[in-house]
């Protein structure tokens, strides 16, 4: 591990520009069905969220039933327009792409103030992720947080920490979605079924030499790539949710 901040570095080896190639290292490190995966999850967590804050927000109480409205396909697609709207285009992406870079860079020693010195000792990588990296949202957006990534120096989850939106951070002003986790899949933590590393980011600090961090990402595309059928199961689980919870529900 280097004490300096160390560039990403592509397949020509050159360091990668990530202000005009957001996605370039994610495309040359993650293989297609690996990809594949995460968008089909993606899909599906993102439709099972939208499903349930309409169901939460249009529940009614009609006398002794409480009434849990369909979820209809129309109102599928006004969701996903609606949440698609949110993301900015042209310049105006890339100025509040800027401006999160630079607020999150100021607050950083904050951050790590609060993770305490045995954390912030072990941290590898420190990583704009989500749709803060792939976005961004536009400022104010619902639910639009600023998600950061630690990879912390051990394999195992006993380094593995999550920071709440408008919690421990609420004095920043910036609502941080903060997930530190291990350098294997079995140390990726609870909320995800691949680990953050295989998925678009951008990295603020690496302190891992190019050799170092695709080392790491190659264990972790072999551990995703050997549970396939596991991550096959949960999109098709993730649908029979989606299909059962549509109907809605009558409850009295």
């Amino acid at each position: 591990m280097s004490e300096k901040f160390q560039p990403y570095i592509s397949k020509e080896n050159k360091e990668i520009d990530f202000e005009s190639k957001r996605l370039q290292f994610w495309l040359e490190t993650v293989p297609p069905d690996v990809r594949r995966i995460e968008y089909d999850l993606w899909k599906r967590y993102r439709t099972l969220h939208h499903l349930n804050l309409h169901q939460f927000e249009h529940k009614e109480k009609k006398g002794r039933f409480t009434v849990t409205p369909q979820y209809s396909p129309g109102q599928e697609e006004i969701d996903w327009k609606e949440f698609s709207h949110t993301f900015l285009t042209g310049e105006d992406r890339q100025k509040r792409f800027r401006d999160i870079i630079k607020q999150t860079e100021t607050d950083l020693p904050k951050i790590f103030e609060t993770l305490g010195d045995d954390l912030q000792q072990n941290v590898l990588i420190v990583a704009l992720t989500g749709s803060t990296a792939y976005g961004p949202r536009k400022l104010g957006s619902r639910f639009s947080d600023t998600d950061l990534r630690l990879l912390f120096d051990v394999a195992d989850d006993s380094l593995n920490t999550e920071i709440m939106p408008n919690a421990a951070l609420k004095e920043l002003g910036t609502p941080y979605h903060i997930i530190g986790t291990g350098t294997t899949d079995t140390a990726r933590g609870p909320h995800s079924d691949i680990h953050w590393l295989l998925y678009p980011h951008y990295p603020l600090q690496n302190h891992l030499s190019d050799t170092e961090l695709k080392k790491i990402i190659a264990n972790l595309v072999d551990e995703t790539q050997a549970k396939s059928d596991t991550l096959k199961n949960r999109v098709t689980e993730l649908e029979e949710i989606i299909t059962e919870k549509r109907k809605g529900v009558i409850i009295g």
